[in-house]
């Protein structure tokens, strides 16, 4: 077959094939959604505060859940502060810089406590050993965001200094 006829048999049968496409995605997702719903109520269990079915592994229904089993503060395995991308955040939700959450830095608040002052904006903090949940005063350094960035670009040339060093150094054992 030539790509004109192809084109024409196409246009031809295009609704045809759109209405079957239609059905067998239509009947699909009936038979999947049927057989999930199958599977997991299949116990027949229900929620013992409000009696709606819920799923064969769960106590209570999605709405009475977070009575039974609290988040957050709440929770019985609460730490009192969260970790994110290596710091650590502690929840002080009247804090001008926490997120939407509640949670800031806690570097941040230490810096903050320890020089009686707010970060002022468009500055951060600087941890001097590199190690992001190491909060101690002085390992804390205030510095513009510009500046903080020709500290790690200084640092990054130095260590590809020392590994050119070492590169050309004979291997003592």
């Amino acid at each position: 077959m030539s790509r004109a006829s192809n084109h024409n048999y196409y246009l031809k049968n295009r609704e045809r094939l759109i209405n079957q496409t239609r059905e067998y995605k239509a009947s699909h997702s009936d038979k999947a959604k049927a057989w999930a719903r199958e599977r997991l109520y299949s116990q027949g269990k229900v929620c013992t505060d409000c009696g709606r079915a819920i799923v064969n592994d769960a106590h209570y229904c999605f709405k009475c859940s977070p009575k039974h089993n609290p988040s957050g503060s709440q929770s019985k395995i609460w730490k009192g502060v969260q970790k994110a991308k290596g710091y650590i955040l502690v929840y002080k939700p009247e804090h001008p810089r926490a997120n939407k959450f509640g949670y800031v830095s806690e570097h941040i608040v230490n810096w903050e406590i320890a020089n009686n002052k707010p970060l002022p904006s468009g500055w951060i903090i600087h941890h001097l050993n590199g190690i992001k949940d190491d909060n101690r005063s002085c390992n804390l350094a205030s510095m513009p965001n510009k500046k903080h960035y020709l500290v790690l670009s200084a640092k990054a040339k130095r260590i590809q200094q020392l590994e050119a060093l070492i590169k050309n150094q004979p291997q003592m054992l």
